[in-house]
């Protein structure tokens, strides 16, 4: 049955789906930030300290893991932005969600006033067909 909800039912649905989409999305790239970690962690255990040697080449390894580091920070911190986006995205989708539900009771409600308009409806007419049938018993009474 139609009612005047349908629409915005249907409205709030999408939004909720495009919503979902998005905190997928940052998910995916959550997690390609953790994998970039991963790749810096491992480059940077690869580092070996030099045993023997001049004071250069241990600066430059020093130099190296410190530029890990930095990006890991990086990383972390863009990790950290994401889920505050995350986090933005659920609140947002928690709302459509309220909405959503809002939507289905109106419609919901509307439905059942249909339903008991239209029942009303059929008593009437149901009434109506006795009240002629009942009348048309008594003519055929009347001639015999």
């Amino acid at each position: 049955m139609k009612t005047k909800f349908d629409v915005l039912v249907k409205a709030s649905e999408q939004k909720i789906k495009m919503c979902e989409q998005a905190i997928f999305q940052i998910n995916q790239k959550i997690r390609e930030h953790e994998e970039k970690i991963d790749q810096i962690l491992h480059q940077m255990y690869e580092l070996e300290i030099p045993f023997w040697g001049s004071n250069l080449l241990f600066s430059e390894v020093y130099e190296n893991k410190k530029i890990c580091l930095n990006l890991i920070d990086e990383e972390k911190a863009k990790i950290s932005h994401l889920k505050l986006e995350r986090r933005q995205q659920e609140q947002e989708c928690h709302q459509f969600s309220l909405e959503l539900e809002k939507m289905r009771f109106l419609q919901k409600q509307d439905i059942q006033k249909k339903l008991e308009q239209k029942k009303l409806r059929e008593q009437k007419e149901m009434d109506e067909i006795a009240g002629m049938r009942f009348y048309l018993k008594g003519e055929k009474n009347e001639e015999i």
